[in-house]
């Protein structure tokens, strides 16, 4: 009866051994390739940062980071030295370059120091002021940007211009003398240079 009693309990003992043995050998094992569920990759587009240059803006005192009173000596990176012929004489002027190199203006060295920044001239329609207007805009557009802008002529060449300020607007017309009634400009005329003045003490 004992032999029979012990006979019965190994046998319990085997088959619970052999089934913690199959339940270890479950949990070590890998899943197989096929088991395995494949991640979506993700298509990530790496944007590119291209450096951008600041827009060419015109101020009451400054263009292309040149100022009026400047040292000429700090601008010389984009900045030419060449003569500047006009019914009035011919004039030595240093020529601006853009962010590509290519004219877009001409500085004046100040006649009571030549090594100074003196008047600005732009004569480029890729350069704005703050109101939106460009070499290009219409008398017209300037008149709304700018009501009741004062308007006056020259003598000698005939130069017409409309001034704010400091700001010099050059427009396609002639006229000969100072006084001149802004309603005789066509509202078509073109504005073809912008110059920033430096006041004169």
């Amino acid at each position: 009866m004992k032999f029979f009693q012990h006979t019965i309990i190994t046998l319990l003992l085997m088959t619970l051994l052999v089934a913690c043995s199959n339940e270890n050998d479950n949990n070590n094992k890998q899943p197989s390739k096929k088991d395995e569920k494949v991640q979506p990759t993700e298509n990530k587009t790496v944007e590119e940062t291209v450096p951008t240059r600041a827009q060419l803006t015109i101020t009451s005192t400054s263009f292309r980071g040149i100022s009026v009173g400047d040292n000429i000596s700090q601008h010389t990176d984009y900045i030419q030295k060449e003569t500047l012929q006009t019914g009035e004489g011919d004039f030595e002027v240093y020529r601006i370059k853009d962010f590509n190199n290519h004219p877009v203006g001409y500085l004046i060295p100040d006649p009571t120091d030549v090594t100074l920044v003196g008047d600005i001239t732009i004569e480029s329609p890729t350069a704005n002021t703050a109101q939106g207007i460009k070499v290009g805009s219409t008398f017209e557009e300037l008149s709304k940007a700018i009501p009741n802008i004062p308007v006056h002529g020259s003598e000698i060449e005939g130069r017409t211009y409309a001034i704010d300020n400091n700001l010099a607007y050059r427009l396609n017309a002639a006229h000969f003398s100072y006084e001149i009634d802004p309603s005789k400009i066509a509202p078509t005329t073109k504005i073809t240079e912008i110059s920033i003045r430096r006041v004169v003490k």
